[in-house]
Order: structure tokens, then sequence, then C-alpha cells
């Protein structure tokens, strides 16, 4: 499994499983997102990410561990429930872990016409795989969460 941080974003096998927009006990959506990650890499994928609420805020989990805290002011931000918000998010991460080490959409790259086109990885080793042009000077490549880029020069 594959896990990073991206802002307040956190990024599973390059998928975006959750963005957080509020602090929380002091700690910066940054902050705690780093924390969440760290989190998640301790705990593997060994259990299957569940929600659950209490005391007005939720939880996604990871067996016992608590990967994110879902609390009112999140809820809100993100125009939901703490319950709603933990359950997608656990969902998400769900999903993202249970990616192959490597996935393409068959159609996600059409390089016709000289126009850019992007080529959408994902998977656990979707970040490691390259992408080489038999003449370089065809096109430019770049890279962001879950694509290749490819621009015609």
């Amino acid at each position: 499994m594959d896990v990073r941080t991206e802002g307040a974003a956190l990024i599973v096998n390059e998928q975006t499983v959750l963005r957080l927009r509020t602090s929380f006990a002091g700690r910066a959506p940054e902050a705690r997102i780093r924390e969440a990650a760290a989190t998640l890499t301790e705990a593997g994928a060994s259990s299957r990410p569940t929600s659950e609420a209490a005391s007005g805020r939720a939880m996604v989990k990871v067996g016992d561990r608590i990967i994110v805290t879902v609390t009112a002011e999140e809820a809100s931000a993100q125009n939901s429930t703490p319950e709603a918000v933990a359950r997608t998010w656990a969902r998400n991460l769900a999903e993202a872990i249970d990616l192959p080490p490597l996935r393409t959409d068959r159609r996600s790259l059409d390089a016709r016409n000289d126009r850019p086109a992007a080529l959408v990885l994902v998977g656990s080793r979707a970040r490691t795989a390259s992408v080489s042009l038999a003449d370089p000077s065809l096109a430019r490549i770049s890279r962001s969460t879950g694509r290749i880029r490819l621009e015609p020069l």
C-alpha cells in the first residue's frame, strides 16, 4: 500500500481518499493528515476500513486504530454530517486499498490530433510507474496524482 499526503489530502495508491478542511485539537488539517498517513501506514491493510460514530463525532478506523476523526465542524465544511463523511471516507479508503498494484483505464490515453493526453494510473505501484517515448522530442511528460500527462511539443 502506497500512502502519502499532499497538502491536507490523504492519497492511497494514487487515489485521493479524503481531504481535511478544518483543524481539530489544535492541529491544522495538514498536520492531522500527516498523522493519519502515519497511522494508516502502521496499521497496514490487514483490516477493512470502517466508520464509527460517538459523541457527535465520527471516526474512520482500520482495525482498532483511528485514522481520522470527523468533527461537526469538519462535516459542516464538507456540507454533510460526521457519520456520512466518515462512511464516505471509509469506503474511499477501502476502494483504494483494494486496487491492484497497477491499473489504468484503456480509454484514458488518446494522443491523436496533437492534443495533450493523460494516462490514468492508480494502485500501489502507480507512483513508481514510468512512461518513455522512443523519440523524446515528440512530447513532454509530467505527473500529477494518479496521472501521467503527455503534451505534444
